[in-house]
């Protein structure tokens, strides 16, 4: 949904919107920023935690407050997933869909 409604306006190229299902982190369309940010997200959704190194990856683009903002956000987002499916809930038509390649 947030690709359908947010990526023009955050100008996400096509390149990037695809990088966020078939790349990694480290892909080369992503700033060092960006890159550190992607990366925590990807530690916190598989391990809930951040290591040493994902941290201070953070705190080299980052200050405290939005470092502790990435982490609500990142819990607020896997409580959602929790609740749409949980509940089944069906995808929204306007929603867009994973690229495939």
């Amino acid at each position: 949904m947030h690709v359908s409604t947010f990526a023009e306006a955050a100008h996400l190229t096509d390149e990037q919107v695809r990088a966020t299902v078939l790349e990694g982190a480290d892909a080369p369309c992503w700033s060092a920023a960006e890159q550190a940010l992607i990366a925590a997200a990807d530690a916190l959704h598989v391990r809930a935690t951040l290591s040493d190194a994902e941290f201070k990856g953070l705190s080299t683009h980052y200050e405290d407050a939005k470092i502790f903002e990435i982490i609500l956000l990142c819990g607020f987002y896997r409580t959602v997933s929790y609740l749409a499916n949980g509940l089944d809930l069906p995808l929204e038509a306007n929603a867009a869909r994973f690229p495939v390649n």
